[in-house]
């Protein structure tokens, strides 16, 4: 059976599995792979989901990105998810390359900056909602973000990315990423991942709730 098999049926087997050590899973995944457990053990903690996907690379999917669960701290592997047990990302798409910068791929995605002039209390820090308005047309929506770490705000003294499971319009509510993005070269986006995120759609008329925050949004 070629490898690609052991890996989809190993994701599946995973599926709806659980577990009370979330570091064990590393371990548990490459006895089932018939992987060197023991090379695996030699390898530092927070990389050990990292070193098992790279054994994957031409078949790991470009939707693993997006989903709410806890991802590997690691700069370079934040796209890496903690674990595949009760997973909320998808299977879908087709990643470009792996590399210890990160996770090469194409998405959709869009660039936002601040048009609000006054805000009430810290200008400075997004929130945990916050709204959005393509000028063009005239739709809003409405974006809420997951897992930011208690007392990091999300500054809005720079210019910020949402990368999308699909492109806006196509869902009435889509999964995304925030990500900063560090370097640009040779037509390709180096981004540092920051938080998941959820856009929903709420039409061309209908206000945004008081007190969000409002953004302009480009598309790239």
């Amino acid at each position: 059976m070629p490898k690609d098999f052991w890996f989809v049926w190993m994701l599946d087997l995973l599926y709806s599995r659980g577990t009370s050590k979330i570091e064990d899973e590393p371990v548990c995944i490459a006895t089932i792979l018939g992987m060197d457990t023991k090379a695996l053990l030699e390898v530092p903690l927070e990389d050990r989901m990292k070193s098992i996907l790279m054994n994957y690379e031409d078949i790991i999917p470009s939707g693993i990105i997006f989903g709410k669960g806890p991802r590997v701290k690691k700069l370079g592997s934040r796209w890496v998810p903690c674990s595949f047990m009760c997973p909320d990302f998808n299977w879908s798409g087709k990643t470009e390359q792996i590399t210890d910068r990160g996770l090469m791929a194409s998405y959709p995605s869009l660039i936002f900056r601040p048009i609000d002039a006054n805000i009430q209390g810290n200008a400075n820090i997004l929130g945990e909602h916050f709204g959005l308005v393509d000028c063009s047309t005239g739709v809003r929506y409405l974006v809420d973000i997951f897992n930011v770490p208690q007392g990091m705000g999300i500054s809005l003294n720079i210019t910020w990315h949402i990368i999308l499971e699909v492109p806006l319009g196509k869902k009435e509510c889509t999964k995304g990423i925030m990500v900063f993005v560090a370097q640009e070269e040779d037509d390709c986006y180096y981004a540092e991942y920051m938080a998941p995120v959820h856009v929903r759609n709420v039409g061309e008329r209908k206000p945004l709730p008081d007190g969000l925050f409002r953004v302009k949004i480009e598309f790239i």
